[in-house]
C-alpha cells in the first residue's frame, strides 16, 4: 500500500448502484487514476482513445509483487498457450510457479450500465480487503480488467439519463446508437476488428496477454431470470477443445454458490445463450482455448427501479421452459422491485467467484491451458485438415490481403512459402500463403476457413419442432464473406516456408506513363482511389468492357485515368493511401467507357434507438473515402430533388422509416408481451406518408433509391416496386436461413455488378427474396443476382432451397427517370461481406 485508499462511496460522493444515479465515465477515470497513485496493487494504462476520443483505460489487479513483474507474467501466460519451443522443464515451472491470467470487459453495450458501475467497487474491494481469499486472488492471480469496454456509449448513456431524471421520459433508451457507427454490434466485432475499441482489447488479450480465462459482463430484459452464469446452453461448438466447456462448468458452478449463498436468486445456468458462435469476444475466445464466458443480469431503467410481477416472469426456449425451479434454475426469485444495487451485487459476486476459482486452481488452469494448445497442435499434424493454402492470383489481392492481416492479428500463425511447392498434382507458386492447422488456433482457422455446416439438432429447434432463429449467422466462414480462394489442404506440405511477423498490405505502385493508367475493377479499394481522385479533380473513366490488364482478362468495370497536369501525383497518393496498384499503359487503348462522376449521397437516419445498419454503412462508406450525407425525416419531407443523386435506405422495417402503425409493429415484434418504447416528441422516427410521397417524387425525376436487406418491404410496399418476396410468410419449418452463404449467378456486364465474377456467394440472414411479378414491363426490370436451380448453400443452415431456386437476390426497376435497387441481402453486412462489396458500391458511383 502506498497512500490513502478512498472507496468509491468517498471518492464519487456517492455509493454505485444508488437509485437514480449513473456515475460519468470522466469520473470513473478519475477514480482508477487516484487508486493508482495510492496502491502498488494496481497498475493503471490508458492503452488508446476511443473512436470520439475518450480514454480507454486497462487495469491490472495484483499482489504488489506481481505488479512489478508483469511483463515476465505476460511472456509466461503467452508461453503457456503457445508452448511450440518451450522446453517440458519451462512447462513444469510455468505451472508450478507461474500466475493465472484472468481478462475481463464491463458493459460493452452500453445502456448495460451494471458493468462500468460496480468495476470501480471491484477494484477496491480486491486491493483492500485482507481476509484469506482476497490476498490469495492477488497472490494467484493478475486481473486484466477494461473498466468500460464502450466510453462513448458510457457516456451518452449517463447523459442522456441524467437529462431526463425526473420526467415521463426518466429511464428511456437512447433515440441513437451508443456507439458513433455500430451500437451494439460492438459485440459483433470480435472477428474482424474494424472498431478502434475492439483493435486496442485484441491486442491485449490476443497479441499479448492470451489469458486463461475471460469474463464479460451483460445485461438482459427484465422479465426472465435475475442472472445467468455460464456454462452456455446447447448447442455447443463441437471444434473447440471439451476443456473449455468443462471449465466453463467449473466457473459458473462457483458464481452459482457464491449467489446462493449470499441471498441472490433467480439465477439461471445452461440456459437461453447457446455455445455454438457469436463473433464477441467471450465466444471467439473458446475457439483459442481461452474459457471465453459472460455474464447476463435483468435490467433496470437505467438507474431507475422497475417492478415485475411474478406472472410476467417467463422461461427460455433455450434450455429452460418454464419460470419454475429445475436443476439449472434451482431457486426462482418471486417478483417485486428491481435495482441497480442488485445488478450491481449480482455481476460483483459473479467476478469475484471467477478470480475464486482462478486462484484456488491455479495449477490446474495452467494445465489446461497447456494440455489445450498442445491438443491443438498435435490434431493439426495427424487430423484433418492439415493446412489451408492462400494462393495468389486472387479476385481481390488486396481483400486477400486485408484478411490475412486480421488474422495474424488475431495471433493466427501464417506462413509465406520462399519457394513453389506441390501438393497432389497441384503446385504452388512461392509467395503463396499458408495457414498449418497445428497451432493454438487451430478451432478458430478451420471454423474461419472451412465449409461449415450448422448442426440442425433438438436445441435448435422448439418443443413443437420448429427451428429457432440463431442468435447470430450459421456459418462464420470469413473468407466466403470475402471472396477469398482457400485451398484445404487433406497432406502433409512439404517446402521451406517462413514464418510472418505481420502481414502487409499491397504497396500501391505507380509507374510513369504518358498514355495513362490502369486499376483493376475488381479490387474493393479502386472505389478508395477512385473518391480520392475525384476529390482532387481528377478525371477518372469508367470501362464498359472486358479488358487485359497485366495479361488476364477482366471483367467490365476497370478504371482509366488518362494522364494530365499533376495527375501522376495525385494518382501516387491516392493508390498510396488505398494499397492499389496501378498498371502504366505503354500504348493508346481503345475501349468503351464513361466518364465517372461523384454522386451526392444521402444515408437515411432515423431515432427510436438508432439503426445499427445504418451505422454500419456510414463506417464503411468512409474507410473507402465516399461523402455522403445523414438524412433526416425532416431532410426527407423538405423534398430530395437536386439535393440527392442516391439515397440510402438501410436494412430496416417499413413501419420504422414510415413512423406509421408503430404500435401495431412493436405488438407484432413482441408478439403482444410488451408495449412501444417511450420517447420524447422530437425522436419518435418516420418520414410518413408526406415523406414517402418526397422519395417517389426523387425517383421519378431521376434519383436512385437503394433499399437494403429488410428494406426491401419499403421498396415493394411503398414504392410500388413490381416484385414480391416469395419466402417473407413461409414458417420456418418450411423456409430457414438464419445467415448462409448462398450461390447466386451474376449478371456483370450490368454496371452494378462491374468488378463482379459470374457466380459468388451472398450472406443471407431471414426471409429474404425477390421475384418479378406478372404482366411487368420486362425491360423496366433487371435480375442482377438470381439464385440457380439447386445446391444453393456453401455454408451454414438452409431449409427449403426450393423455395429460392431460380429467384432473385438483387433487382433494379426503373421508374420514370430513376430507379429503385433492392437488394434481398445485405451486401455490406457488418462491413465483413467484402465479396459484395462492389455490388453496394457501384450503385455510389456515376
Amino acid at each position: 500500500m502506498v497512500g490513502k485508499i478512498k472507496s468509491p462511496e468517498e471518492f464519487f460522493g456517492v455509493k454505485p448502484g444508488t437509485d437514480k444515479i449513473l456515475i460519468r465515465w470522466d469520473k470513473i477515470v478519475d477514480y482508477f487514476w487516484d487508486l493508482n497513485e495510492n496502491s502498488d496493487r494496481i497498475k493503471v494504462e490508458e492503452v488508446g482513445k476511443t473512436t470520439e476520443g475518450n480514454s480507454m483505460l486497462l487495469v491490472f489487479i495484483s499482489s504488489s509483487q506481481n505488479i512489478q513483474k508483469l511483463d515476465k507474467i505476460k511472456q509466461e501466460s503467452w508461453s503457456i498457450s503457445h508452448p511450440k519451443t518451450l522446453k517440458q522443464k519451462d512447462v513444469d515451472k510455468i505451472i508450478e510457479k507461474g500466475k493465472a491470467v484472468v481478462g475481463m470487459t464491463m458493459s460493452i453495450h452500453a445502456s448495460e450500465v451494471g458493468g462500468t458501475q460496480v468495476s470501480p467497487e471491484l477494484a477496491y474491494e480486491l486491493i483492500t480487503k485482507e481476509d484469506d481469499l482476497t490476498k490469495k486472488i492477488r497472490d494467484e492471480v493478475v486481473l486484466l480488467l477494461y473498466p468500460c469496454a464502450n466510453p462513448d456509449g458510457q457516456i451518452m448513456t449517463v447523459d442522456w439519463y441524467n437529462k431526463y431524471l425526473g420526467t415521463e421520459y426518466e429511464g428511456s433508451s437512447l433515440p441513437y446508437l451508443y456507439h458513433k457507427y455500430v451500437g451494439h454490434d460492438n459485440n459483433r466485432d470480435a472477428l474482424t476488428l474494424t472498431q478502434i475499441e475492439t483493435k486496442i482489447m485484441n491486442k491485449t488479450f490476443l497479441k499479448e496477454w492470451f489469458p486463461q480465462a475471460f469474463l464479460d459482463t451483460h445485461q438482459m430484459g427484465s422479465t426472465g431470470a435475475r442472472f445467468y452464469v455460464p456454462p452456455n446452453s446447447n448447442p455447443l461448438n463441437e471444434v473447440v477443445d471439451p476443456l473449455v466447456w468443462t471449465e466453463q462448468r467449473h466457473y459458473g458452478s462457483q458464481m452459482l454458490i457464491r449467489m446462493e449463498s449470499s441471498g441472490i436468486t433467480g439465477v439461471e445456468s445452461a440456459s437461453s445463450y447457446p455455445a455454438d458462435f457469436m463473433p464477441g469476444f467471450s465466444l471467439v475466445f473458446p475457439w483459442f482455448g481461452i474459457c471465453g464466458m459472460f455474464t447476463e443480469t435483468a435490467s433496470v431503467k437505467g438507474a431507475t427501479p422497475v417492478y415485475v410481477h411474478y406472472h410476467q416472469l417467463t422461461g427460455s426456449q433455450r434450455g429452460r421452459p418454464e419460470y419454475r425451479a429445475q436443476t439449472n434454475f434451482i431457486h426462482p426469485w418471486k417478483g417485486g422491485w428491481w435495482h441497480l444495487k442488485n445488478i450491481i451485487d449480482g455481476q460483483k459476486t459473479a467476478c469475484l467467484a471467477t478470480l475464486e476459482v482462478a486462484a484456488n486452481n491455479r495449477e490446474l488452469i495452467l494445465s489446461n491451458m497447456y494440455k489445450k494448445a498442445v491438443s491443438a497442435m498435435g490434431k493439426g499434424s495427424t487430423e484433418l485438415p492439415f493446412a489451408f493454402v492462400i494462393p495468389p492470383g486472387q479476385w481481390d489481392n488486396v481483400t486477400t490481403h486485408k484478411l490475412l492481416r486480421t488474422l495474424r492479428e488475431l495471433s493466427v500463425e501464417i506462413h509465406i512459402a520462399e519457394k513453389q511447392f506441390k501438393i497432389g498434382d497441384a503446385i504452388y507458386p512461392s509467395g503463396s500463403y499458408v495457414i498449418f492447422t497445428s497451432q493454438t488456433a487451430r478451432s478458430f482457422i478451420i471454423s474461419l476457413l472451412d465449409r461449415t455446416f450448422y448442426r440442425d439438432c433438438v436445441w435448435v429447434r422448439n418443443q413443437d419442432g420448429i427451428p429457432m432463429m440463431n442468435y447470430d449467422f450459421a456459418t462464420q466462414t470469413m473468407a466466403e464473406f470475402k471472396g477469398v480462394n482457400v485451398i484445404k489442404v487433406d497432406v502433409p506440405i512439404t517446402g521451406k516456408f517462413k514464418l510472418l511477423n505481420e502481414v502487409s498490405l499491397p504497396v500501391g505502385e505507380v509507374e510513369p506513363s504518358k498514355n495513362g493508367w490502369l486499376i483493376d475493377g475488381r479490387l474493393n479499394n479502386s472505389f478508395k482511389t477512385v473518391n480520392i481522385l475525384l476529390s482532387k479533380g481528377v478525371k477518372v473513366h469508367r470501362i464498359d468492357e472486358p479488358i487485359k490488364i497485366a495479361d488476364e482478362m477482366v471483367p467490365a468495370g476497370s478504371w482509366y485515368i488518362p494522364n494530365g497536369k499533376n495527375v501522376e501525383k495525385a494518382l501516387k497518393e491516392a493508390a498510396s493511401a488505398s494499397n492499389v496498384n496501378t498498371y502504366s499503359l505503354t500504348s493508346a487503348l481503345e475501349f468503351k467507357s464513361h466518364e465517372a462522376k461523384k454522386l451526392r449521397i444521402g444515408i437515411y437516419q432515423r431515432y427510436m434507438g438508432g439503426n445499427m445498419d445504418e451505422g454500419w454503412n456510414r463506417w464503411l462508406l468512409e474507410q473507402y473515402n465516399f461523402e455522403y450525407t445523414s438524412v433526416h425525416d425532416a431532410d426527407v419531407k423538405a423534398g430530395l430533388k437536386d439535393k440527392y443523386d442516391v439515397l440510402i435506405f438501410p436494412s430496416d422495417s417499413t413501419a420504422m422509416i414510415t413512423g406509421e402503425k408503430l404500435e401495431e409493429y412493436y405488438e407484432k415484434r413482441s408478439r403482444g408481451t410488451s408495449v412501444m418504447p417511450v420517447y420524447p416528441p422530437e425522436y419518435i422516427t418516420g418520414i410518413k406518408n408526406e415523406g414517402v410521397g418526397k422519395v417517389k417524387e426523387f425517383v421519378e425525376a431521376g434519383g436512385t433509391v437503394l433499399c437494403l436487406n429488410e428494406a426491401i418491404d419499403f421498396g415493394m410496399d411503398q414504392l410500388k416496386v413490381p416484385t414480391s418476396n416469395p419466402v417473407k410468410e413461409l414458417k420456418s419449418d418450411k423456409f430457414h436461413c438464419p445467415g448462409s452463404t448462398l450461390w447466386v449467378n451474376i449478371d456483370n456486364k450490368n454496371p452494378l455488378a462491374y468488378g463482379m465474377p459470374d457466380k459468388g456467394l451472398i450472406l443471407v440472414r431471414g426471409n429474404l427474396a425477390l421475384a418479378v411479378k406478372s404482366g411487368t414491363d420486362g425491360d423496366k426490370i433487371k435480375a442482377l443476382l438470381t439464385y440457380p436451380e439447386e445446391r444453393l448453400m456453401q455454408s451454414g443452415w438452409l431449409i427449403g432451397e426450393e423455395h429460392l431456386a431460380r429467384k432473385a437476390a438483387m433487382v433494379e426497376a426503373k421508374i420514370k427517370q430513376g430507379r429503385v435497387i433492392l437488394y434481398a441481402f445485405a451486401p455490406q453486412s457488418r462491413a465483413l461481406t467484402d465479396a459484395t462489396f462492389k455490388l453496394f458500391f457501384n450503385a455510389l458511383v456515376g
